[in-house]
């Protein structure tokens, strides 16, 4: 191989690894994390949003990749969700994506993590926000000392994108979930980055050529 070419190729791979490190960089988390607290517990099924800890994200396709909780019981589900706020002034949000109901762990006092498997398609940049709602005695332990919860403990579950979801008993509750969604780029995302390169990487050679011409 031509030092030229090595010096391209050299370049190319470089560019490429920059732009695969800004996609491991771009991991979001919405939601105030497992970590939020141990203590609080739900006396009955709840929905709730988290107001807190939200996430802007341009246009594009993301991947979900992991729904936390920490569960303060031992039976029934969680169901984790992302919507966007439609009406601040009556605290309406609208149901983005809904994803599967996920059990609670056989023993109380549990971190749970799973990996939903989904993907979410903004056409424009969105301010995203997480919830969660319960089913059958599903519990996620919460902290009342700190964050902002939009609270349903009277609620109707959303079952598609594009539910309304509004009349909260409390819209803003103080008080952090424990639990967290985790959203990244899709890799096809960047896959289309490094083609992007491609063009950049031909003018780079083209005007090495030519130096190297000027100096023979």
């Amino acid at each position: 191989m031509s030092g030229l070419r090595k010096g391209a190729t050299a370049a190319f791979v470089c560019l490429l690894g920059m732009a695969l490190a800004v996609s491991s960089a771009q991991a979001t988390i919405i939601g105030p994390g497992v970590e939020a607290s141990t203590t609080g517990v739900d006396s009955a099924e709840r929905l709730n949003i988290d107001r807190t800890i939200t996430a802007t994200l341009a246009a594009g396709t993301y991947q979900i990749t992991d729904f936390s909780f920490f569960a303060t019981a031992n039976a029934g589900t969680v169901t984790p969700l992302l919507a966007t706020l439609t009406n601040a002034s009556t605290n309406e949000f609208t149901a983005f994506w809904i994803g599967d109901a996920v059990d609670s762990p056989a023993t109380a006092y549990t971190a749970v993590s799973v990996d939903p498997t989904a993907s979410i398609t903004l056409t424009d940049t969105t301010t995203l926000y997480a919830g969660f709602f319960t089913s059958g005695g599903g519990r996620v332990a919460y902290d009342s000392t700190v964050g902002l919860t939009a609270h349903d403990n009277e609620f109707t579950a959303p079952t598609s994108p594009g539910d309304v979801i509004s009349e909260f008993s409390h819209p803003t509750l103080v008080r952090a979930y424990a639990f967290r969604l985790t959203v990244v780029p899709e890799p096809s995302t960047w896959a289309m980055l490094g083609v992007m390169l491609l063009p950049s990487l031909g003018l780079w050679r083209r005007r090495r050529k030519r130096r190297v011409a000027h100096i023979e």
